[in-house]
């Protein structure tokens, strides 16, 4: 199992191998992170708890991994599968890795279920999750496996630069 200030540097290492940076800043009130993609950084809010800035950091990630090379309308539909994706993956790579991630992650993927479809949000949650299995594997894993080659026994986590917001 990992803690959060692992799961960071893990996360961190994954988004600066697509050439973005991590930076924690001051941010709105109502705004937790976000991915921009020119410049290439990641902003994570500086008022979160560690295991909430893991998580905001776990889906911008995810989206790095899913969506970065995606064209097309940004409607709001294109929108809504875009974000239950990244926060699919998110959950996995939280879960996968010692964190239970709690309500607000789901509370997430179902408020915007609900401006996709007229289904059951869950039907679409599930099926997005479905489909997803080979990705949400694939950055649970590699964050598993840098924790264990870079972060334990041998090297030293004080080495790694700049840590997320109370880690």
């Amino acid at each position: 199992m990992s803690d959060a200030r692992e799961i960071w540097i893990a996360l961190r290492h994954q988004a600066q191998l697509k050439g973005f940076r991590v930076l924690v800043r001051p941010m709105e009130p109502s705004a937790m992170a976000y991915c921009s993609y020119e410049p290439k950084e990641i902003v994570i809010s500086d008022r979160l708890d560690p295991i909430e800035a893991v998580s905001r950091l776990a889906h911008e990630v995810a989206h790095l991994h899913l969506h970065a090379d995606l064209g097309g309308p940004d409607d709001l539909q294109h929108q809504g599968i875009r974000e239950i994706e990244a926060e699919l993956v998110a959950y996995d790579v939280l879960q996968s890795n010692g964190i239970r991630p709690d309500d607000s992650m789901i509370r997430y993927m179902t408020s915007w279920a609900k401006t996709v479809t007229s289904q059951r949000p869950v039907e679409l949650v599930q099926a997005l999750a479905d489909s997803l299995v080979v990705e949400r594997r694939l950055l649970s894993t590699s964050v598993q496996s840098y924790v264990r080659a870079h972060l334990r026994p041998s090297a030293s986590v004080d080495d790694l630069g700049p840590d997320g917001p109370g880690l």
